[in-house]
């Protein structure tokens, strides 16, 4: 029996992708064992794999509550809450999105690693919007899970952090720019 997900390779990743478009039923299970590498190196396969995150996280996520009650039952009592907000949880945000792995993408200095991982960011909290806003959902359910997953992101601080190190490296051109035309 398979415990881990591993698509590794562009047509495994494909054919993935294509089964869970055509079967979104099957995202809920699927999220919760996939296991990818996502040490931010910028390599071929650390790019493959953002790619195909991406467009996991773009699936469609109507259905998802639909089937977590069909995978735990939709009793009303904590123990079946609890599974059911994990696997929410894990559907929403893979755990293959370790916070600590993001983070340090985010922190790289390649840009071509820094707007993968905002893409995969921005992707997955776009994700958590439409999960929330679509069905019906017990008001201390939906903040439960959304605490979850503020959990499973990068923290603020690490954002803030970002967008000064953007905002600097934006303003130092300019300036460098400044000075060469004053000196002409």
């Amino acid at each position: 029996m398979c415990l881990d997900m591993r698509p590794l390779h562009e047509a495994q990743q494909e054919l993935v992708t294509a089964v869970l478009r055509s079967h979104p039923g099957l995202q809920l299970q699927f999220c919760a064992k996939l296991k990818l590498p996502l040490q931010p190196r910028l390599t071929k396969v650390w790019l493959l794999n953002i790619r195909f995150l991406l467009a996991l996280l773009s699936m469609d996520v109507s259905g998802l509550r639909a089937e977590a009650d069909a995978l735990v039952g939709n009793e009303d009592n904590d123990a079946v809450s609890e599974l059911r907000l994990s696997w929410f949880q894990e559907a929403l945000v893979p755990k293959a999105m370790h916070k600590t792995l993001i983070t340090q993408a985010l922190l790289q200095q390649s840009p071509a690693m820094l707007l993968a991982a905002l893409r995969l960011l921005s992707t997955a909290m776009d994700r958590v919007q439409r999960a929330v806003s679509s069905g019906a959902w017990l008001e201390s359910e939906r903040e439960e899970l959304l605490q979850r997953v503020q959990n499973c992101l990068p923290e603020l601080n690490t954002l803030l952090l970002l967008w000064q190190r953007l905002v600097k490296e934006a303003s130092q051109p300019a300036a460098k720019k400044g000075s060469l035309n004053a000196q002409a």
